[in-house]
Order: structure tokens, then sequence, then C-alpha cells
């Protein structure tokens, strides 16, 4: 575990808040946004979930002044028990939220939990107009349907391609056909012309693509914290960026999931030297 924290300072903000919020306003000087998550997902227990709610509050409390999204994976706040459950741990976040002029994004997790999510994200907009936003995964078949449902709800999206292994019988399985599924999903969201919606990828051929015409002069794309820092820095000159900050104690799993992407092992190995991480 300590072999890996070398390498975890590259993708994790810090372990604590007080650390991650060093690099919150140094992404915000440089003219970033920043949306901020703690890692860690599947709360067992009542206990573990007010906790997380209470760092999430803790973070509006910190950054009352400074633009910021908070980005929250359901399970961590109880959606594995229940709607009812989640419900009540994030409307207090999600009041806050809206009270201090701040916004929420909703990650999404795997297939299992993408009805519970939207429907979670749904019931809250009723209640706090403009503050929620959800990702959407091109990697799935049902996408389309839910962008275009969620976006004439006034919900914003964060398009991905899907980290996580699906079935077939749901999902697209081929890089190609991903990536396709990805351009369609990011014209459609263009057409809605919503300044807090978002393309999420390091796939330099999408974003060229993207780039090359006026069409996404005005969209907002978002990066993992620590990957591709020079293409963040390059695109900054004349389109707005986001970066997802994740930080906290539960850091091991979510760096393996970004050591485990080949290019990510391939690019820290020949920069290690000639980076401090």
């Amino acid at each position: 575990m300590k072999l890996l924290f070398p390498f975890a300072k590259r993708f994790i903000a810090g372990e604590s808040l007080d650390k991650a919020s060093q690099q919150i306003q140094r992404l915000h000087h440089q003219g970033f946004r920043v949306a901020v998550n703690l890692v860690g997902e599947q709360s067992k227990s009542t206990e573990e979930a007010l906790t997380v709610q209470k760092e999430y509050l803790r973070i509006l409390d910190l950054f009352k002044t400074d633009k910021l999204s908070l980005s929250i994976k359901p399970s961590s706040l109880g959606l594995s028990h229940s709607i009812d459950k989640a419900l009540s741990f994030l409307e207090p976040i999600t009041s806050k939220a809206f009270e201090s002029g701040q916004t929420i994004r909703l990650d999404m997790e795997d297939s299992t939990t993408t009805d519970s999510t939207i429907k979670l994200c749904q019931l809250l907009n009723q209640e706090f107009p403009n503050v929620l936003g959800i990702t959407m995964q091109s990697n799935l078949y049902r996408t389309i349907n839910d962008l275009q449902i969620l976006k004439s709800q006034g919900i914003s999206i964060r398009l991905v391609k899907g980290a996580y292994r699906e079935n077939k019988k749901i999902a697209f399985m081929t890089t190609n056909e991903i990536k396709d599924n990805f351009l369609l999903l990011a014209n459609d969201l263009r057409s809605y012309e919503s300044p807090e919606d978002a393309i999420a990828t390091h796939d330099e051929n999408i974003l060229d693509l993207l780039i090359s015409t006026d069409d996404y002069n005005d969209t907002q794309f978002e990066f993992l914290f620590g990957v591709r820092r020079d293409l963040q820095i390059k695109l900054l000159r004349d389109k707005r960026v986001g970066v997802y900050l994740p930080y906290g104690k539960n850091w091991l799993s979510y760096t393996i999931r970004r050591l485990s992407e080949w290019k990510n092992i391939k690019f820290i190995a020949k920069n290690i030297i000639k980076e401090r991480l």
C-alpha cells in the first residue's frame, strides 16, 4: 500500500480536505473549474454515509465564495440500501449547495444503479432546480434516451465513456462502438447549449474532432486530476476546462483503477524522474 502512494499523489489531491483545498485553490488560480470528489463508494452503514455527508457539507462551508462543484457517488450515501436512504443524506447537501450557488454532479456507477441514480437526481431537481447534474456513459445503449429525457427536465450532463464492465445485452463492447456513440451523444448534448454540460474524456482523437469546429467553443471539457495535465493547460487557452479532483483516505482502489490503464502507466514511467509526483 505504501509502495503505491507516490503514484497515488498524481491522481489524488490529498488524504484530507486541508491538503485537497491547496490543489483546489491552485487550479482555481490557473482558471480551471473544479469538481471535488471524496473517494469511496458503497457505504456499509448509516454511520459511514453520515461521515460522507458531513464531509461534503464541510467542503461547501469552506468554499462559500469560490465556484466549485461536488461530484458524488450515490452509493457512498446509501443508494445501495434504498433511494429513500440516499435521498435523506443527499437532500441537506443539495439544499446547502442551492443556498450558496454551488452545483452537484452525481457520478454514475455500474448499470445496476442507473435507474436509481437517475430517479434520485430527478426527485431532488424538482425541489432544487439547476443544482443537480448527472453523469451519462456512452457505453450503454440506453444513454441517448436517458440524455434526452434528463435535458428536457433541465438537468446538466457530464458525458463519459464509462469505466464499468457491462453485459453485451445492454452495452457496446468495442472501443470503436463506444467512441462512435460518444460522438453521437456529444453532438446531441451540444444542441442544448447548456453551460453546465461537460465532455469528459482524455481521448485525443475525440477531442481533436470536437475542437476542430466552432460548434464546441462554449463547451466545458473535463479531465481527471493528474491525467494529461499538458492537454489540460493547452485547452485552457481558449476553452472552458474542468478538473475532476478526488481526495480522501480511501485512495487505494481509485489509484489501482487509474494505474490499470496502460497509457497512464506509460505516461508516469516516462515522467517519474523529471517530474515530482
